[in-house]
């Protein structure tokens, strides 16, 4: 057994640093989940970039579509998804909607709505964008000030979900 399917075996996920197209495209991404029990990709905007500017392959895609709706249709397709450099609780929040879209869809589809995701909100950036042009008391202060923003939109959106859920069970 290799080492990263005995990682898997015991519940570690294996993500793939990369997103490069020809990865699908030419089958490699199925031989790592075959073989190496890769379970999803991530990147950084550096790969990201890389990806997009040194290959034709994306460029029929970003003109028709857009990420939220393939947040959606990834979920719903039961792929887990890890949504990062959110900087904002607005994009959180439209991130997590188009998550729970994509499990209210599996629900109807009489399929298990568990698809293990994650979404990330880029804090830090923050920090670093202000960080000369406040006076020293509030250094370090914005991108906490922009998680517990998001933290409490998070759990708003939790307590609706629950209460909607709630009120469909009761009918």
């Amino acid at each position: 057994m290799k080492g990263t399917q005995a990682l898997h075996s015991l519940g570690q996920s294996i993500w793939l640093d990369n997103i490069a197209r020809d990865l699908l495209d030419s089958g490699t991404l199925q031989r790592y989940i075959d073989e190496l029990s890769v379970t999803g990709l991530t990147s950084n905007p550096t790969i990201f970039d890389h990806a997009i500017k040194n290959s034709p392959a994306y460029d029929a895609a970003i003109r028709e579509k857009e990420g939220l709706p393939a947040i959606e249709e990834a979920v719903f397709a039961g792929v887990a998804i890890n949504v990062t450099l959110l900087f904002s609780r607005e994009q959180y929040l439209a991130a997590a909607e188009a998550f729970l879209r994509g499990g209210e869809r599996r629900i109807d589809a009489g399929l298990d709505p568990g698809v293990g995701s994650v979404a990330s909100v880029f804090i830090s950036r923050w920090d670093s964008a202000v960080m000369s042009k406040v006076p020293d008391s509030l250094r370090d202060q914005l991108g906490i000030a922009i998680a517990k923003r998001t933290y409490k939109a998070y759990r708003a959106l939790l307590a609706t979900k629950s209460a909607a859920l709630k009120a469909t069970a009761a009918h």
